[in-house]
């Protein structure tokens, strides 16, 4: 019976190869999985920039306030940038105010968030010769 000499090489240079392609695959998967806890953080943090913001509109509309909502905030060292926007729509006829607002990372990313806040403030006119 002849011995084949250098077959337990090729076998361990199989083995190696095949380990680097998993190790290689599992650091993928960990850098991956990294940029998303990353994204997923940034996204809960816009959220919940933007319902402080509605929550604050929401109060001043219903208690007749007018507390600033913040331009800006820092939060876990990253800055946001907030944009509040008020316009008046009708909903099935009926004047009401809407608000929208928008969070904005420093990376570019936004979430925006919309809501009404009640039944516009009507101006009354007084016309002449009606009571």
């Amino acid at each position: 019976m002849r011995r084949r000499k250098g077959l337990l090489l090729l076998w361990v240079q199989m083995a190696s190869a095949v380990l680097l392609l998993l190790a290689g695959s599992a650091l993928a998967l960990t850098a991956s999985a990294a940029r998303g806890e990353a994204r997923a953080e940034e996204t809960a943090e816009m959220t919940l920039l933007a319902e402080e913001a509605v929550e604050t509109m929401k109060y001043d509309a219903r208690l007749g306030g007018e507390a600033a909502v913040p331009e800006g905030a820092e939060r876990n060292g990253r800055r946001y940038a907030v944009e509040v926007r008020r316009e008046a729509v009708l909903v099935e006829g009926v004047p009401c105010e809407a608000a929208a607002v928008t969070v904005t990372a420093a990376d570019g990313a936004a979430l925006t968030f919309r809501t009404l806040l009640g039944p516009a403030a009507e101006e009354t006119e007084e016309t002449e010769g009606e009571p």
